[in-house]
């Protein structure tokens, strides 16, 4: 039981779990892309202001051409010069207008979800050798 546990259990919890991770980066990096590429700019308001660690991110509003207003978290950053009711630029994607980012945090959005995908990727493979190699221990036991 230790071997299977060892060489199959504890490999698969890993893939699974790395894995979801790296579809949810994968999702935010996409949509990320997806906004700056062909995003809509408009006029916004901060909302609020969150802190987590040394991290900082914008609560912000901001009103569709419809006149819908949404709201929406940006990407935690090092730093902010805004401040609450402060007016904001957000870039949100005309096909589904929930998905929005403060324009000055896309490019930090992009490229630390894209840092976060480089660091996983060679974790998540790791734990798939050890699974196969599990396997095949487990088959010739």
């Amino acid at each position: 039981m230790g071997v299977v546990l060892f060489c199959l259990v504890v490999p698969a919890v890993c893939c699974a779990l790395f894995g979801a991770i790296g579809v949810h980066l994968l999702r935010g990096h996409r949509a990320v892309r997806r906004l700056i590429t062909s995003g809509v700019r408009t006029e916004g308001v901060c909302e609020g202001l969150s802190w987590h660690d040394d991290e900082v991110s914008v609560r912000f509003s901001y009103t569709l051409p419809d006149g819908t207003t949404h709201e929406a978290d940006s990407y935690a950053t090092g730093h902010t010069g805004i401040a609450p009711r402060d007016g904001v630029t957000a870039v949100y994607d005309p096909e589904a207008p929930t998905v929005a980012e403060l324009e000055e945090h896309l490019e930090s959005a992009r490229s630390g979800r894209f840092r976060a995908l480089v660091v996983l990727t060679p974790a998540l493979a790791f734990f798939v050798v050890w699974l196969v190699i599990g396997i095949g221990v487990v088959a010739f036991a």
